[in-house]
């Protein structure tokens, strides 16, 4: 589950808490509320690879002469799209 969707699953529930329990709802909870509601509207920011994290991966796919193989290449862009995925989930 992402971020987003957690956060959309706690809005939704404390909406329904506060349709059950408080009318209109206490200044805490509509303030929470309120939050939610404005963080998923708002575009989410790409995150991107920093690079220690970069020199890190080359680390861990190049050989020792600064290459590498066909085969450490693709490991690496398959761990650099992990890592990005990790980061903008």
């Amino acid at each position: 589950m992402t971020d987003k969707e957690l956060m959309q699953q706690a809005l939704e529930a404390l909406e329904e808490i506060a349709d059950e329990v408080f009318s209109p709802y206490d200044s805490k909870l509509g303030e929470v509320i309120l939050a939610l509601r404005e963080r998923l509207a708002q575009p989410r920011q790409w995150q991107d690879i920093t690079d220690n994290t970069l020199e890190e991966l080359l680390g861990l796919h190049c050989s020792t002469s600064g290459y590498m193989s066909e085969a450490d290449a693709r490991e690496f862009a398959t761990d650099l799209g992990s890592r990005l995925k990790e980061l903008n989930a």
